[in-house]
């Protein structure tokens, strides 16, 4: 990876705005016009010892590992840090950067839904379908590239190859919709069990997060669709129905 070994230099990162849509997901995607999008099974690789204090103990220590799965069979890998401390980025970590034939790319940005704000770092990396297959059986596969950065920076150590695959979570992704006079957001449906989520998500310079969050707030409730309250993230909820 690339990046400098001396001082840090700190900058404003992106900031990912999220908003979690309540009630009937199907009533929500035809307020918003959403057509057939992108399907995509999604899984994560999480710690399921018995008698753990928690059911998903990599996602309370701060690290989520998710497989995504496109139609044709390949798919990527991320490893995140979230929430993330910017004292445990090693230097090498303090900066985004990707790979030449763009396989890989280190993102650094910040997370708000609600009024909760975080830092999120995480490594991304495309894999084709062989390769997504051998990860499902093997998480080890999956997150090999992954492994010097959760070594440098996670919160705990990870034994990959020790972990168990749960899902898949049944999803459908639409990009660069418009949310009333909100143009540019992302939705993503995400579907287990009894769960059925409708996430909004736009990606805004940090110092035009909150407005931008306060306007596509206000673009959803102006279209009458209600908004989660919940505090459980999506991914924790998901992750209790899965474990």
């Amino acid at each position: 990876m690339g990046g400098s070994e001396g001082r840090w230099v700190v900058a404003a990162e992106p900031v990912e705005i999220k908003i979690n849509v309540a009630g009937a997901v199907d009533a929500a995607v035809d307020v918003l016009s959403l057509d057939d999008g992108e399907a995509r099974d999604i899984y994560f690789a999480e710690d399921t010892t018995p008698g753990l204090a928690s059911s998903h103990l990599l996602l309370a220590a701060g690290v989520v590992l998710r497989l995504r799965r496109e139609a044709d069979g390949a798919g990527d890998t991320t490893a995140k840090l979230r929430p993330c401390r910017r004292s445990q980025l090693m230097a090498r970590w303090s900066a985004d950067t990707k790979d030449d034939d763009d396989q890989w790319v280190y993102r650094i940005e910040g997370d708000l839904t609600g009024s909760r704000r975080v830092l999120a770092a995480s490594l991304v990396q495309d894999l084709s379908a062989t390769e997504l297959a051998a990860g499902l059986d093997d998480p080890a596969q999956a997150f090999g590239r992954q492994t010097s950065f959760l070594d440098d920076c996670a919160a705990v150590r990870v034994n990959l190859a020790a972990l168990t695959i749960l899902g898949p979570v049944r999803a459908t992704k639409w990009s660069k919709i418009k949310v009333g006079s909100v143009k540019k957001v992302n939705a993503e449906r995400w579907r287990v069990g009894s769960l059925d989520f409708l996430e909004l998500s736009r990606r805004v310079d940090a110092d035009e997060a909150a407005a931008a969050l306060a306007e596509l707030t206000l673009a959803v409730l102006k279209a009458g669709l209600m908004l989660d309250t919940s505090s459980a993230s999506k991914t924790e909820q998901v992750l209790d129905a899965l474990a």
